[in-house]
């Protein structure tokens, strides 16, 4: 007889997941939001997160290491899953976290022009700057407010001023700083 050669096609499949943040970096700090999202995406999967959210992509908040899980289910329903452990930064709310620049130059180039208070972690701010004389020359209580070397719309001379911080952090601890800054053309 004949022999009669069957061929089958067998479709194996094999999910892969693997969890990655947006700006690929492992932790955040606390109060940011975090992106998860998975790598490769497959519009075959079905994503469940161990959030109960589903989708290729959260958005998360931890206030501590949180470890995250996702499971890829595909149409055949094949199981891949991934875990992630996103690490969370707890600020320290001191001179590490809190930053005043000794020096800046107003002088119009776009370089070092406002003088800021730079934190991640200042919930609360009173930012004040005075002249040697103790006049008070600018004040705000908004960390994205800086102050340009003026006073009353006028371009102060270069001279060392005075500043003070006092801080309140999302984490509930405060700190003062006070200090010099010179201002130079």
């Amino acid at each position: 007889g004949l022999d009669t050669v069957l061929t089958f096609d067998v479709e194996v499949s094999m999910p892969e997941v693997t969890i990655t943040t947006e700006d690929g970096e492992d932790f955040i700090c606390l109060g940011q939001e975090g992106t998860l999202l998975v790598v490769p995406f497959d519009p075959d999967c079905e994503y469940s997160w161990s959030t109960g959210e589903t989708g290729s992509t959260i958005i998360v908040m931890p206030e501590v290491n949180t470890t995250y899980t996702v499971t890829c289910i595909d149409a055949n329903g094949c199981e891949a899953s991934d875990e992630f452990t996103l690490m969370v930064t707890q600020p320290t709310c001191n001179e590490e976290d809190i930053f005043v620049p000794t020096a800046f130059s107003p002088n119009g180039d776009n370089v070092n022009d406002v003088l800021y208070v730079r934190s991640k972690f200042v919930e609360t701010l009173d930012f004040q700057i005075v002249n040697r004389w103790g006049e008070e020359m600018f004040r705000t209580n908004d960390i994205n407010v800086g102050w340009d070397g003026t006073y009353n719309g006028e371009p102060l001379s270069p001279d060392v001023y005075a500043f003070r911080v006092e801080a309140g952090c999302i984490n509930g601890d405060s700190y003062t700083v006070a200090g010099n800054v010179l201002l130079i053309k």
